[in-house]
């Protein structure tokens, strides 16, 4: 009984006085409403992996494979030469909303090419030309770091994370891009990286021919080990995912929401 008054009140006190923090779920997504598509990467069947919405399952190319290494169980394992998992244009069949929305992976890599695609949409891989979203390394317009860009009015519209591709090998990393009316923002790890907020237009054409995971249409590839791939139709803000509260310390939420109010009022 006394560790667990000194559990208790120990938690108390980080919640009323420790500095909010920016936390990522620490399990699988779940689809909500405003889901475009949904990749576990737990699984394939005949080179399909499934789409958790059910409307655009993923094809793999090249030597792309299912892992159970991945971030959450599973994951897509891809060697940085020629492999890919196509999705076709997520935002039709039916169609969504295209005005602002965010694309995002869980990544493990294993190097870093200087041209890197993580996500990206356009036209069909091998076609060189790119007209939707690029989640990645571009040096003409991110240089060494990792950034993300739309295609929009004719031409990139960037967001730069200032973070080098080489600082992120070797471990897992959540990194995701945005679009809509905070304008271009590039995500890592829960924290907001880089924005240009002067850009809330969305990328040009909503009937782009696909997205793909691992590359574009110019072959720049990943290596490395991809999980919980996401594709939404809102801009959303990572900082603000919550973390559940462990089984074991379920029985103390009424206190510690309670202690969270109180620090909210102490500091308002």
């Amino acid at each position: 009984m006394k560790k667990l008054i000194i559990l208790f009140f120990a938690t108390a006190i980080f919640l009323l006085f420790a500095p909010s923090v920016n936390a990522l779920l620490t399990t699988p997504y779940a689809v909500d409403a405003n889901t475009v598509a949904l990749y576990h990467l737990d699984s394939e069947v005949g080179g399909v992996t499934p789409d958790s919405v059910g409307n655009h399952n993923g094809v793999l190319n090249g030597n792309a494979q299912i892992t159970s290494a991945g971030k959450f169980g599973g994951g897509l394992l891809l060697d940085g030469n020629g492999d890919y998992v196509r999705l076709g244009n997520v935002h039709q069949n039916p169609p969504r909303d295209y005005s602002q929305g965010s694309v995002e992976a869980w990544v493990n890599l294993t190097a870093a090419p200087g041209y890197m695609v993580v996500l990206g949409s356009g036209t069909e891989y091998g076609s060189s030309w790119d007209n939707g979203w690029f989640l990645g390394r571009h040096p003409g317009f991110t240089g060494s770091s990792l950034g993300f860009m739309i295609w929009s009015s004719g031409y990139w519209r960037v967001a730069n994370s200032g973070i080098t591709l080489e600082s992120l090998v070797g471990g897992w990393h959540h990194i995701a891009g945005t679009w809509g009316a905070k304008g271009i923002e590039v995500w890592v790890d829960g924290v907001l990286m880089g924005n240009n907020p002067g850009w809330t237009a969305p990328p040009d054409d909503p009937n782009y021919l696909t997205a793909l995971i691992g590359t574009d249409s110019w072959t720049w590839a990943t290596p490395g080990t991809l999980d919980e791939v996401r594709i939404s139709d809102i801009q959303r803000d990572f900082a603000a995912t919550a973390v559940p509260l462990p089984a074991s310390l379920l029985f103390l939420a009424p206190g510690l929401a309670a202690i969270a109010g109180l620090r909210k009022k102490l500091r308002a």
